[in-house]
């Protein structure tokens, strides 16, 4: 019976996942309301999900509250400056594809490839701020030498998240399940799964600097 609910018990171990997710899932959304506190939150939650797997009885508020505050001014320039730049790719191709002749369409695909970098980043940068103290130029080394040396994983996660917009956009039924989904557990889920790869990703690539 003691067995049953042991720690080192599958069953509880996933339940004891689940909970903590819904919890990061709750202060993340918290957080991000501001919306340019963002990236101190994507920093802030890939720091969690690392004291997440590391210790046996993690306090999830505590270790986020302490890694947004410590990151807040770097992660928050970084991504007032990601968010500036899908402004800058969205508008240019409204005008592409809504004001300008339909002979320049061509000019699309430089804007197709900075949006590409800019979700590069916002994939590796943030949890690269999570673990490391890098200066600007550093951390954009990185980020570009981890995504190129990744292109396989990056490529996957750009998918995965152009499909999740498209399946939450078919339907008002698939629009309001995709949106409990996020709500409950979504973001922490995703950024859990993808914190597997990206790390791994991360670790190689600071062995061989």
């Amino acid at each position: 019976m003691k067995n049953i609910f042991s720690e080192k018990n599958p069953i509880i171990k996933l339940l004891t996942l689940i909970c903590n997710l819904i919890i990061l899932n709750f202060v993340i959304i918290l957080t991000s309301l501001p919306i340019f506190t963002i990236g101190a939150s994507l920093s802030a939650a890939y720091r969690t999900i690392y004291v997440i797997n590391t210790q046996s009885n993690p306090s999830i508020i505590a270790s986020y509250v302490n890694s947004f505050k410590e990151n807040f001014k770097k992660s928050t320039v970084v991504w007032l400056f990601l968010l500036f730049g899908f402004l800058f790719v969205f508008s240019d191709l409204y005008i592409i594809f809504f004001v300008i002749d339909k002979t320049f369409l061509f000019l699309q695909f430089p804007a197709w490839i900075i949006f590409f970098v800019l979700i590069s980043f916002i994939l590796y940068c943030f949890p690269i701020l999570s673990c490391y103290d890098y200066t600007d130029k550093h951390l954009a080394k990185n980020v570009i030498l981890i995504s190129l040396a990744n292109m396989p994983i990056t490529f996957t996660f750009v998918v995965i998240h152009a499909a999740l917009l498209f399946i939450a956009s078919s339907s008002l039924y698939a629009f309001a399940v995709t949106l409990f989904f996020f709500i409950i557990i979504g973001f922490a889920f995703i950024l859990y799964t993808f914190s597997t790869f990206i790390f791994n990703a991360l670790n190689k690539c600071i062995r061989e600097e």
